[in-house]
């Protein structure tokens, strides 16, 4: 008989346990959480209200949002943050300068306020400046900001709009995006289409010419993404946008940083990338489940691990700084990817930093932590870092042991805790995945007569990390 001990260390001190995170979504300097309970807590800057708690003091661990009752979505901007609740009517907390709120005013709001006139609202995106909603029938609505150099919010909205204003010429839209001035939208036939500023390239099509052959960069009404269908998911980032087709991520626009994925050296202009380009993320190797354009410096993926059915790798590409651990070779002015962090279930991708929810119902924030936007009780930038007060993962420990023509093998561990088990006999087989339903869990393996090994692999470890044994069935 083997037995195995897995330890996760690094995590806050007398940090008190809250409930599981279900999502997450990040600001420029603040993050916030939906939990199993329909609450939203926050953490990180809160000098424009972005924490939602009443108060302006900012928090380097998790605090409750007031006043917002039972949610099921959340979207975080640059510096405010928006939920659905669950009469799917939307309510917003955080700076207001451009009327992203949506509550008809342009105050900045320590609690949540209710956005004028919505209902029926299935998803949200929050932006820089702005807001959009998307209702169960495929339309959309923004707010936010507004003006002759982004016709954001279509070409005869110029000023800021503090309500929520239908989009022109869009419907049966299943996502929409928002970034620092631009709207993008992916439609239920698969294609993107995107309106605001194209200065950048983060249209995706060179767009229209005026009566003199100028391009013109402030397009109010969609014009459809080139190079692009069949896509599965979109993230809108703050100037540059990606998309998942076949597993695959295909970005464009401003690619200052690299964030693109694509060598800067063969970008267009000044580090532009007008049409979806696949780069060096085409060669992550065995399949993105999820991509997250960041507001400005670099992008993250979700990479599925083939060993560990159901588990992801999180790979990076972008700039090199504030903690992420994005390349193998920081000097080197190219995009290269590598993952740093396993075991996610869900992330997100900030300012200068980002975070995941874990298997084992922890988060791990990443980056620049000036504000105490990693959540882990400090202000120092960190790689990834425990946020305090979620459920602190247990030391677990198995036994593996083989009786006649059977394998047994003993899990002791946190309930709802993934684990994958290997038997293999001849020929590799698939590992089995099973998830903890009590303390203490039995599964039994039928063997054939011959050698045998039994693996066990645990979301919580590193890529291809194992605990086995192995044996002869007579």
């Amino acid at each position: 008989m083997i037995a195995f001990t897995l330890v996760n260390s690094n995590l806050p001190a007398n940090s008190a346990t809250i409930a599981q995170p279900i999502s997450i979504t990040a600001g420029d300097n603040h993050t916030c959480a939906l939990l199993s309970d329909k609450s939203v807590v926050c953490w990180g800057d809160d000098s424009l209200g972005q924490l939602g708690d009443g108060t302006n003091q900012g928090s380097s661990t998790p605090v409750e949002v007031q006043g917002l009752g039972a949610v099921t979505s959340i979207a975080a901007g640059g510096n405010h943050t928006c939920a659905i609740k669950t009469n799917k009517t939307v309510a917003c907390w955080g700076s207001n300068s451009s009327g992203e709120l949506g509550d008809n005013t342009f105050n900045f709001r320590k609690l949540p306020v209710t956005v004028s006139g919505l209902s029926g609202i299935k998803q949200i995106s929050a932006g820089r400046w702005n807001t959009c909603a998307l209702t169960t029938d495929g339309y959309i609505y923004c707010w936010g900001n507004a003006s002759r150099d982004i016709h954001v919010l279509g070409d005869y909205i110029l000023n800021p709009s503090p309500i929520p204003v239908l989009m022109p010429n869009i419907s049966n839209a299943v996502n929409v995006g928002v970034g620092a001035g631009h709207i993008c939208a992916l439609l239920k036939d698969k294609t993107v289409w995107c309106w605001g500023s194209n200065v950048a390239g983060a249209l995706g099509a060179e767009g229209p010419r005026n009566q003199f052959g100028d391009q013109i960069t402030q397009i109010g009404n969609p014009i459809k993404v080139e190079g692009v269908a069949n896509v599965s998911s979109l993230s809108v980032g703050g100037s540059s946008n990606c998309v998942l087709i076949a597993s695959k991520a295909k970005c464009w626009g401003d690619n200052m940083w690299g964030q693109t994925g694509i060598d800067r050296n063969k970008s267009w202009g000044s580090y532009i990338v007008i049409s979806p380009e696949s780069g060096r993320n085409d060669g992550l190797g065995l399949g993105l489940q999820d991509v997250q354009a960041g507001s400005w410096y670099y992008t993250c993926a979700l990479r599925k691990i083939t060993e560990l059915p159901g588990n992801n790798s999180l790979t990076c590409w972008g700039q090199d700084q504030f903690g992420v651990k994005l390349a193998i070779d920081p000097t080197v002015d190219s995009p290269i990817a590598d993952h740093f962090l396993v075991g996610i279930m869900k992330m997100t991708v900030g300012l200068k930093h980002g975070c995941a929810i874990l298997y084992d119902q922890t988060i791990k924030c990443w980056g620049d932590n000036l504000f105490g936007q990693l959540g882990n009780g400090k202000q120092a930038s960190l790689g990834a870092t425990y946020v305090a007060g979620f459920s602190t993962p247990q030391p677990g420990a198995a036994t593996i042991s083989f009786s006649g023509a059977k394998a047994q093998v003993t899990i002791t561990g946190l309930p709802g805790t993934p684990y994958w088990i290997q038997v293999t006999q001849a020929t590799s087989s698939k590992p089995s995945k099973v998830t903890l339903t009590k303390t203490t869990q039995v599964f039994s393996f039928n063997l054939k007569k011959g050698s045998v090994a039994v693996k066990v692999f645990t979301a919580n470890q590193l890529e291809r990390s194992s605990f086995s044994k192995v044996g002869t069935i007579k």
